[in-house]
C-alpha cells in the first residue's frame, strides 16, 4: 500500500516509457465521466487557488490520452485542475501517461486512499468499480458474487457451485494493493452501508446467486 504523499508521487509520476512529463493546454483536458468523489469540497479547491496564485500549479496533473480524441484525462489531479480554471490559467504541468480504463481508475483510488481524500462510501464505491473492471463483469454482478465468495469461505455454499481460488485470490490482491482490505470485513463493513444509501438501492443484496 502506499502510505504517504512522497510514496504517492513516486508511484503516480515513476519515470517509466509510457510517460512524458509536459505543459498542456487546460483546454485540452477534461474530467472523468465518472469521478471518485461524490462531492468536491470548495474550501479545499480555494487552498490549492490561493496557493496556485501565489506559486503557480507546482505538482503535475496525471493525464491520459482520450482514443480517438485530442483531448485528455484527468487520472490524478482533479482539485489542481478546477483550481487552474478559477484562476482561468491557459496552461498546466502534465504527466502524459498511456493508461486503459482499468489502470487509470486504480490509480485514482491508491492516490486517494493513501491522501484520506474519499469518504467510507466513495471508497466502496470505487473498489467495486474496479473489481468489475478485474473481473470482467458488471457493477451489479460484483456484491452478489463476493458474498457468494463469503458463504462459501464459510461452508455455506453446495460444493457444486464454487468459485475458483483464481477468482478469490484475484479480488484478495486487488484489495491488498488498495490498502490492505480484507475481503471478509469488507463484506460484513462496507457492502451494509453501502446499500442503505438510496442510490445504490437496485443493487440489492444477493447471497444465493451470482
Amino acid at each position: 500500500m502506499v502510505k504517504n504523499r512522497r510514496m504517492v508521487e513516486d508511484f503516480i509520476f515513476r519515470d517509466d516509457t509510457t510517460q512524458t512529463k509536459t505543459s498542456m493546454s487546460l483546454s485540452l483536458i477534461v474530467l472523468p465521466k465518472a469521478e471518485l468523489r461524490y462531492y468536491i469540497d470548495p474550501v479545499e479547491v480555494d487552498k490549492i487557488v490561493a496557493s496556485a496564485r501565489r506559486n503557480g500549479i507546482i505538482e503535475p496533473l496525471l493525464v491520459r490520452p482520450l482514443p480517438d480524441s485530442d483531448k485528455h484525462e484527468v487520472v490524478a489531479g482533479a482539485k489542481r485542475y478546477r483550481a487552474a480554471h478559477i484562476l482561468e490559467l491557459v496552461e498546466v504541468p502534465v504527466v502524459i501517461r498511456s493508461l486503459s480504463d482499468e489502470d487509470a481508475l486504480e490509480i485514482a483510488l491508491i492516490e486517494n486512499f493513501a491522501r484520506s481524500g474519499l469518504t467510507d462510501l466513495e471508497e466502496t464505491d470505487g473498489v467495486l468499480r474496479l473489481l468489475s473492471a478485474k473481473l470482467k463483469i458488471s457493477l451489479q454482478e460484483v456484491p452478489p458474487l463476493l458474498h457468494h465468495i463469503q458463504n462459501q469461505q464459510r461452508g455455506r455454499n453446495s460444493a457444486n457451485n464454487v468459485i475458483g481460488n483464481d477468482v478469490i485470490e484475484l479480488i484478495q490482491s486487488c484489495l491488498t494493493s488498495l490498502g490492505n482490505i480484507k475481503l471478509d470485513s469488507f463484506i460484513s463493513n462496507r457492502l451494509p452501508r453501502y446499500y442503505r444509501q438510496p442510490q445504490f438501492l437496485h443493487l440489492g443484496r444477493n447471497d444465493s446467486t451470482i
